[in-house]
């Protein structure tokens, strides 16, 4: 039983020791239990604390994750600026004095806690206004995550460039294990992971020193992502998925057909991935073990899917084509603002954004992934990944040093 398990469980046993119940308490169900008792004249278990959320402005955004915690549990706390305004989360508070300035901030309880997202109305839109800076190198980038502070990208032309920023603006360079076309990374679990053609794969605490790691089969493992305490890749051209709860023992794992597995996402419970070539496979799976396969709205190139706001949404190669889901099983055609080679879609900031990988300047913003709207980016090249972090949009080009972000803090930001 792990720490948080067996905090968890003495709440629950001090709640029914004051209101002398003996029948298991949801972890959802502590607050009103607790409220409960407090209405009743009584008072809080010994060793439980609660955690207040505001938000500064209420308009600003929003904050998840407060409750009641037990002394010695590690809480994480959440907020997220509001993506239909200008606002961008500024940091939290206690007390009047700054505590965090991630919008998710974990800490340890010992007190209760009173915390305050505070959020500032900026003129700019993060997803909508972008700003160009470079990268170490001119190179084929091909993917790019966030996690542990940093954005990390890997490149897909067999070598082993790798780099880092801790604000997407700023890039140091890094070394991967092992020269191969890395197709993708992410980061879970206190890991980056990355995969690569052949059987390679490379994991990282930090983003910056790599160890090597080996999957199952010699394939061009295409995507990768992390959910459900696993991490899950699938590989082009083929029926092969993998699975590893650490990024480094993998399991063999099978689709339900062989197909251009081109991306994975998690969400909701599921993994999901998407496949290309003229298809209309997905598939999805509870556990990256047992896949059942679905069916997407068009035979198309399926290029990409990603997860926010409670539903998957997919965008295409060569069209201006894309699809949601809230389930992963049922698929409702959407539509683009332009017929062309949409790489990437990511989710943060309350909004879905894809970028195109056409040698173009053409990007696209959507807040529930139903209705799109085209965006502008400041430079025309190979965009081939997005990713979101820490109030930031980031896309790497394949083919060049350029990258974008976009921030409603503003440019260097």
């Amino acid at each position: 039983m792990s720490i948080q398990e067996s905090k968890l469980r003495e709440i629950a046993d001090a709640i029914r020791e004051k209101d002398g119940t003996k029948e298991p308490i949801a972890a959802n169900d502590f607050p009103a239990r607790i409220r409960a008792i407090e209405a009743g004249g009584g008072s809080l278990p010994d060793n439980v604390r609660t955690i207040t959320l505001s938000a500064e402005p209420p308009e600003g955004g929003t904050v998840s994750g407060g409750g009641v915690a037990s002394d010695a549990m590690m809480v994480t706390v959440s907020a997220e600026a509001n993506g239909d305004s200008n606002y961008v989360f500024d940091g939290w508070k206690e007390n009047g004095a700054i505590v965090g300035n991630d919008p998710l901030y974990t800490f340890l309880v010992s007190a209760d806690h009173s915390l305050v997202a505070v959020f500032t109305e900026t003129k700019y839109i993060a997803g909508v206004d972008w700003w160009e800076t470079e990268i170490t190198i001119s190179a084929n980038w091909r993917s790019v995550t966030y996690g542990n502070g940093k954005f990390v990208a890997v490149e897909g032309n067999n070598s082993n460039r790798a780099a880092y920023s801790t604000d997407g603006v700023t890039w140091t360079a890094a070394t991967l294990p092992a020269s191969a076309n890395w197709f993708s990374i992410t980061y879970g679990n206190g890991k980056f992971v990355a995969v690569a053609s052949s059987n390679r794969a490379a994991y990282s605490t930090d983003g910056i020193t790599w160890t090597a790691a080996t999957l199952q089969a010699n394939v061009n493992w295409y995507s990768v992502t992390y959910g459900n305490g696993k991490f899950v890749a699938v590989a082009y051209n083929s029926n092969r998925a993998a699975y590893s709860t650490d990024g480094i023992t993998w399991t063999a794992a099978t689709l339900p057909a062989s197909a251009s597995w081109y991306s994975v996402a998690y969400g909701n419970g599921k993994f999901m991935a998407v496949a290309g070539n003229n298809s209309n496979r997905a598939a999805y799976s509870t556990d990256g073990v047992t896949w059942t396969a679905a069916t997407l709205p068009a035979n198309v190139y399926w290029y990409f899917v990603a997860y926010g706001n409670g539903k998957f949404v997919a965008v295409t190669y060569n069209n201006n084509k894309a699809a949601y889901s809230a389930d992963g099983i049922t698929w409702i055609a959407a539509t683009l603002p332009a017929s062309v080679n949409w790489r990437s879609v990511t989710y943060g900031n309350g909004k879905f954004v894809a970028v195109s990988g056409d040698a173009s300047n053409k990007a696209a913003y959507s807040t529930d992934g139903i209705t799109w709207t085209a965006a502008t980016l400041p430079a025309s090249a190979n965009w081939y990944s997005v990713a979101y972090g820490n109030g930031k949009f980031v896309a790497v080009s394949f083919g060049s040093k350029i990258v974008v972000y976009s921030s409603a803090k503003g440019p260097g930001a």
